[in-house]
Parts: C-alpha cells; structure tokens; sequence
C-alpha cells in the first residue's frame, strides 16, 4: 500500500509517502512507517487500511516536529521509538502517537548524536542506535522515571562518508546479538550486544554474492537475517551458523587514509596505486608509520625506524642522530 504525496504541495494524506525509509511492526500488528521527506510517523492496520500518523516539519521546537525521520522501532509495550534523524535525537511516542520522552541532542559526546538512523530495542528495553557519522553504535537504558540514560558505546569500522545512500539501519536477534548494515561498503557486520565483533560478510556485486548498497535489515523468530539491498532490488535471506557465534577476531578501526591508497587487513599494510606498500599501521592502531623500503634501509643503521620530528614529520636517523630522510606525505615517498 502508500502512494506518492508531498506535505510541500499540501496533497498529502494519510497513506501518501514522500520517501519512507523506516518500517517497525506492533506486538498487535500495527504497521509503523517513517515518512521520511514528509516528517512523520504513519501507523496502518496488519491489513493495511491507515489508522493515524503525526509529525511536522520542524526542528524540534516541540516534540512532534521532525525533520528527515528515518528509523522506527516499537518495543514489547508498542511505544514507538523515532530516530529524528535531522534534528539528531530519538523521540518515544505510544501507540495512538501521543509524546512521552526524548533524548539526545547534536554532538559527538556520549549520548548525542551526529546523524542517528537504524534503532532496535532489546527484551530489557535497551536502545541500540545507529550514530551514522560518529561511526558508533550507542546503547541506552531506562533510566526509572520514564527517560533514558547512556549506557555504552562502540565504535564500528563502517559508515565512511557522507553520501546519501550511506543510512546504516541495524537489528538485533534473541541474544541481543547487534547487526548492522554497511551500504557504502557493501557488507553486513554483527557484534554482540557489548560491541564485541563477532562476522561480517558481503562485497560488491550486482548478483546475489554481494550487495550494492544494503540498507534495511531484521531478524525474523527462527534467527535469520534478512537485508534489503536497495541497488540491485533484491531481499536477500542469510542463516548464522551456530557453531561459530563465538567472538572470533576484533575488527580493525583503521584511522582515515589518504585519497588513492588502499588498506589490506591481511597484510597490515597501506598500498599505493602501484601496489607498492607506503604505510603500517601502529602497534596500538591509531596511525600510520611510513615503510621503510630495501631501497634506502641499508643507508640506515641496522633496526632504524621512523620516528617523529618535534612537528610531527616522519624522518630517519643516521648513527650519529642526523636526519636523513624524510617521509613526504604528498608523494607518499622517503627525500
């Protein structure tokens, strides 16, 4: 069911989208929709017939002004969970659409956000949410008078850049298990519901081996995943293995690399476009150190390594503690 419609020509009725991106279902079978361009929540019968909806454009000068809303949940007691996407928090309605709580606001400190999309609640009522670019997931809890307060985060080696197709949506599985749709890098990733990764899976491909560009993602009762793959028009069906759920390696949080190079986690290594190695990632994993090539290490003293300057630069040492080289970041090259 919907047809087209937009709030900004005025013919826009109950039924009428103008890009729906979310979609939750009640414990009675209500069906909750994001109207995402027109700010506001539809709710239809299981049969489809439309029952009510609120929200108006707005930026959140009063609870039910929304601006770009994307992600949906509703928990065991069908209050409906918002992600008000451009207004950067997360709106708690119940059924019928009346206002009870919110919570966060724009930032990057815990419990703010910085384009919130996907959003799950957990059986204890845990909040998981998709904190696009802050390359996080973020978890709240009931806090005992009707809000919410934080509870942990994590952060997540996906949602690289800004484009429009890159809206993470996530699920979670009866153990609380977190999945997470990468649409820019064609992939899915699943954690525990502490942020330790447990898989991933998918590549870029116009078949059903990959994706092009996953958005939407459930669990259904019997565990298994479902995506929507919105580029190549197809829902794919995934089933976990069940010996193998077990933490198996933690996921690599690169830093950001410069325009052109690539990252192999295999190797460890950052290669240019000849396939020749330039960078390797720190032992503590939060920066790049220049490789030193055959080419130049039998000028150095036996075991040098690059060390920084006291502004920062990448340079080698003689014996005698001379600067010899230096590493230029635009050439990716030791002069």
């Amino acid at each position: 069911w919907g047809t087209y419609g937009t709030v900004d020509s005025g013919n826009a009725p109950g039924g009428a989208f103008n890009e729906p991106w979310g979609i939750a279902v009640g414990t009675d079978g209500s069906v909750y929709v994001a109207d995402t361009w027109n700010h506001r929540v539809h709710k239809f019968g299981a049969d489809g017939n439309f029952i009510t909806m609120w929200g108006v454009p707005g930026l959140a000068e009063q609870p039910d002004q929304f601006w770009g809303p994307r992600g949906i949940a509703v928990d065991d007691d069908d209050r409906v969970y918002v992600t008000d996407t451009g207004n950067n928090r997360v709106v708690v309605f119940d059924s019928a659409g009346n206002f009870e709580t919110q919570f966060g606001s724009n930032g990057i400190n815990p419990g703010e956000f910085d384009e919130p999309v996907g959003i799950a609640v957990g059986a204890d009522g845990s909040v998981f949410v998709a904190d696009t670019w802050n390359q996080r997931i973020q978890v709240f809890q009931p806090d005992g008078a009707g809000g919410f307060s934080f509870l942990r985060e994590w952060t997540v080696s996906a949602w690289y850049g800004q484009s429009i197709n890159n809206k993470p949506f996530l699920a979670l599985d009866g153990a609380n298990n977190v999945y997470i749709t990468d649409p820019d890098g064609y992939r899915v990733l699943m954690f525990d519901s502490q942020g330790n990764f447990l898989r991933g899976w998918g590549a870029p491909s116009s078949g059903i081996d990959g994706f092009g560009i996953p958005s939407g993602i459930a669990v259904d009762a019997e565990n298994r995943v479902w995506v929507t793959d919105a580029e190549n028009n197809f829902a794919l069906r995934f089933t976990i293995p069940e010996d193998t759920v077990e933490p198996e390696a933690e996921i690599i949080d690169i830093p950001a690399l410069p325009e052109g190079l690539t990252f192999s986690a295999e190797s460890g290594l950052v290669y240019n476009e000849l396939n020749m190695p330039v960078y390797r990632l720190s032992t503590d994993g939060v920066e790049w150190i220049p490789v030193v090539p055959d080419s130049i290490a039998g000028l150095l003293p036996a075991g040098a390594e690059p060390q920084k300057d006291g502004q920062g630069g990448w340079i080698l040492l003689s014996e005698e503690n001379v600067e010899i080289f230096r590493w230029d970041p635009l050439t990716f090259a030791w002069i």
